[in-house]
């Protein structure tokens, strides 16, 4: 958050937290962030949609922090979960003109973030299965 429009510390950050939250045993304290979280990394998500780095760092860490709360994820706000959502499909729609098929940085890179953003989305309906699901018509 100190640094919201350098990418690169935004991109470094969302790798840390997601390790944090798919690694560690969480405290009340990190369980208590994970709206913070959610909502900042999703607006830097969509705040750089050329990133694929920031992206496929930022979806992961998403997943990784309604994965951790595991039952307790639907207690996150709609508002946080909603926004978790809009940015894996903001990141999904900035590959979709970019092929697989070769083997170059830009479409390993496109690879990584569908994956992402595909399992960030999955996290997302487990937390939130009917509002997920308008969101996504």
């Amino acid at each position: 958050q100190k640094h919201p429009s350098v990418e690169s510390v935004q991109g470094f950050g969302a790798q840390t937290i997601g390790t944090l939250y798919a690694e560690e045993e969480l405290d009340e304290t990190t369980k208590g962030l994970a709206t913070q979280c959610l909502r900042h990394i999703s607006n830097c998500i969509v705040a750089a949609p050329e990133n694929r780095i920031l992206q496929q760092h930022g979806c992961f860490a998403m997943y990784s922090i309604m994965e951790a709360l595991g039952a307790e994820a639907h207690l996150l706000p709609n508002k946080a979960v909603v926004a978790a959502s809009r940015a894996a499909v903001a990141a999904l729609a900035s590959v979709a003109e970019i092929p697989d098929k070769d083997h170059s940085t830009g479409s390993w890179d496109a690879m990584y973030v569908r994956k992402e953003s595909m399992r960030c989305l999955g996290g997302c309906l487990q937390a939130r299965p009917l509002v997920c699901t308008m969101l996504l018509r």
